[in-house]
């Protein structure tokens, strides 16, 4: 027989287990995307071709604070091979960008994965005609977002209508559409306003017409908030021309930030007679930093 000491710690131990499991979130909950069928029969090569957004239904709270500050948008859509390629043109202080992005392919037409800095994003293109109209899904930290996208402008009622039953059928209140500007669209950006966000801190500039060159720019290392090393590749009809930058918040930077840039230039194959600024004839890096 137990005696009553050990029964009320078997009991204490039933009833903290019994907590435990109920706090546990069930492991074979799906994602909210999962339950979206795509297009069926969906075709990349008809999807193709530039494409205006229209609305937004979602529940982030940037848009919803600052959604009347929204730029017309722009998007830009071409398959390759099983995976399709999105150019996002918008403006931002009056400048238009263009942003590159890479809708990686899952096995699923239709269906896109979206790997960014902050985490992935799925992506499904659940309903579309080709001609007039698609509505796509995107998934993010587990919240849906729809959107509306248009060949051109007015979209029908009818339109309206599918698009404004499946951000209810997505839990999401009229109250959380957001209706983008139906002008002052970018069709282009310059060579200085072009982002990769499928290479992070990668960028390329490029020339347009005769004796075109092209700069494959790449940060190397930053903190964000004291400097940066910036790596640099020009390439013209007739050199490679290579540049390492140090740049800073501030004109004092730390003895092992130089160091780190003195490495990064050797590792070019550059030599302290290529520096241009600052004067670094005698400076002896640490050897544990290269």
């Amino acid at each position: 027989m137990l005696s009553p000491g050990a029964v009320l710690f078997f009991i204490l131990l039933l009833t903290t287990s019994s907590l435990g499991q109920r706090a546990r979130k069930p492991s074979g909950s799906t994602s909210p995307i999962s339950t979206i069928q795509a297009q069926a029969n969906f075709n990349a090569q008809q999807f193709a071709g530039t494409w205006l957004l229209v609305a937004v239904g979602s529940a982030c709270r940037f848009l919803q604070e600052q959604g009347h500050r929204a730029e017309a948008t722009t998007l830009h859509t071409a398959p390759q091979g099983t995976a399709m390629v999105v150019s996002t043109f918008r403006k931002l202080d009056g400048i238009c960008w263009q942003i590159r992005q890479l809708f990686g392919d899952t096995g699923v037409p239709g269906r896109f994965l979206l790997r960014g800095t902050r985490g992935p994003v799925h992506v499904v293109v659940a309903e579309t005609d080709y001609q007039s109209f698609a509505i796509l899904y995107l998934e993010k930290a587990r919240k849906l977002t729809v959107k509306l996208y248009a060949r051109s402008l007015p979209v029908s009622d009818s339109v309206l209508s599918v698009f404004e039953r499946r951000v209810r059928e997505a839990n999401l209140t009229e109250h959380q559409i957001f209706f983008f500007p139906k002008y002052g669209f970018c069709e282009t950006a310059d060579q200085f306003h072009i982002l990769n966000a499928s290479k992070p801190g990668q960028f390329t500039m490029e020339n347009q017409g005769s004796g075109a060159d092209r700069e494959d720019v790449q940060v190397i290392e930053t903190d964000y908030t004291k400097f940066a090393l910036v790596l640099s590749l020009r390439t013209t009809s007739s050199q490679t021309i290579t540049r390492v930058s140090l740049l800073g918040r501030t004109w004092r930077l730390p003895h092992k930030t130089i160091d780190r840039f003195i490495c990064l230039t050797r590792a070019q194959n550059l030599t302290k007679n290529n520096f241009i600024f600052p004067d670094v004839t005698d400076w002896l890096p640490d050897p544990d930093i290269c």
